[in-house]
């Protein structure tokens, strides 16, 4: 009896560290978010239940404006604060069947399911505002950082691979950065952005 407990016992530990392992290896180390790896497997799910089942989703793909600059001016050690701020600011506002992504360097995407085009906009303002109105201290003095936010929803005939529509969302992070930063803007399949 005394065997089977220490065996059971053990059994338990095994599944509990595998779980951990499991987490361990989708997980960014610097943000706590998701990593590539899980947010590539998600996106296929995702496009194959829009496609199986006709659901609206969407994606958010957001980049720190003059990220660069941040580093070479208050160093990396900042530059890592900033992006753990923004990634606490996404956490805040994604329901729980939402997934958050470091999709890489200083840019994330959120995978939004069952949300359209105005609620993914909505959001992406949500945390693009949150940043806005964060401040940071480099030697006793503040200063400010926004994010520019590209936006997309799945078109079952237009949009429907993970890269058509990450590149969408690309496309209108591209838009953003152009219209001055700091912003939000919505992309479409026939590559029209709009503010």
């Amino acid at each position: 009896k005394r065997l089977e407990n220490t065996v059971a016992e053990r059994t338990q530990e095994l599944l509990e560290k595998n779980a951990q392992l499991e987490l361990l290896a989708v997980t960014d180390q610097l943000t706590g978010l998701f990593n590539r790896m899980k947010l590539d497997t998600t996106l296929a799910e995702e496009v194959a239940q829009g496609e199986r089942y006709n659901t609206d989703w969407s994606v958010i793909l957001l980049d720190v404006d003059h990220f660069k600059k941040v580093n070479d001016t208050y160093g990396h050690q900042k530059g890592d604060e900033i992006l753990k701020e923004l990634a606490f600011i996404m956490r805040r506002f994604c329901r729980s069947n939402d997934v958050a992504a470091r999709y890489g360097g200083e840019e994330f995407l959120l995978i939004l399911p069952e949300t359209k085009m105005v609620g993914a906009i909505q959001i992406a303002e949500r945390i693009r505002l949150e940043m806005e109105a964060q401040s940071f201290q480099h030697e006793g003095k503040e200063f400010k950082v926004t994010i520019s936010c590209g936006v997309a929803e799945f078109d079952k005939d237009r949009l429907n691979t993970p890269t058509q529509l990450v590149n969408c969302a690309d496309n209108a992070l591209y838009t953003a950065k152009h219209q001055g930063r700091n912003r939000t803007i919505s992309g479409s399949p026939d590559g029209t952005d709009q503010a």
